[in-house]
């Protein structure tokens, strides 16, 4: 008898859902909306050198796809490139999407790799900007924590407007949030 509870115990721990720490907009107020999307308007993102070998600067609202994702995080995080990856593979199945991913790092050797890799993808090291960014936005969405596990997502829709946001790796609202 003891056995087959043990079992039962493990099999519904196995199923249990698992807190998702990701957030739609609509269970967003609509001071932390307005607080976002004003704040989003106002970035400035630093991407990393191209092959002239000059920064160039991109305000989001120039970014002409139907989404945008604000991939905060580094390199050497699983759970941010499982995040990257994700993201990129609806992109290249012909979703109109264009992913940022800002490193909040001083110092990241793997971004050069990242670039390789994902070409398609707007690398930004731009320490402590993006750190500061990355803390704004999440204070704005409403996570008052001291610490975060990395990645910070954001998704923003074609006006530019947040849609869903999540702390840690969270695929599945990644995925439909990017219907």
């Amino acid at each position: 008898m003891s056995i087959l509870l043990a079992m039962v115990m493990v099999f519904s721990f196995s199923c249990a859902s698992i807190e998702a720490n990701a957030y739609t907009s609509k269970y967003m107020s609509k001071t932390a909306k307005k607080n976002i999307n004003k704040y989003v308007k106002s970035m400035k993102i630093v991407a990393q050198k191209n092959k002239s070998g000059k920064n160039k600067t991109y305000k989001i609202k120039k970014i002409k796809t139907k989404y945008v994702v604000l991939l905060f995080g580094r390199t050497g995080c699983s759970l941010t490139m499982n995040t990257l990856k994700t993201a990129e593979k609806l992109r290249k199945k012909g979703k109109s999407i264009k992913v940022v991913f800002l490193d909040v790092d001083r110092y990241d050797s793997g971004l050069y790799y990242l670039r390789k890799k994902y070409p398609k993808v707007i690398t930004s090291l731009n320490y402590p900007y993006n750190n500061r960014h990355m803390w704004t936005l999440l204070r704005y969405a409403g996570y008052y924590r001291r610490n975060v596990t990395l990645p910070a997502t954001f998704v923003l829709n074609k006006k530019h407007k947040i849609k869903y946001w999540s702390y840690s790796q969270d695929t599945y609202g990644l995925k439909a949030a990017l219907k």
